[in-house]
């Protein structure tokens, strides 16, 4: 399975925005934790 099939989005379900199948989790808070894990410090 491709990516694109992972990610689905429903009106009820996180107001409609993208998240990962079968979860509540947010594309976005994805990113944000994959961006966050790769800043130097």
């Amino acid at each position: 399975m491709d990516w694109q099939g992972r990610i689905v989005t429903s009106p009820d379900t996180l107001f409609g925005r993208p998240r990962i199948a079968g979860t509540r989790i947010g594309v976005d808070f994805v990113l944000e934790a994959k961006a966050a894990a790769s800043l130097p410090e």
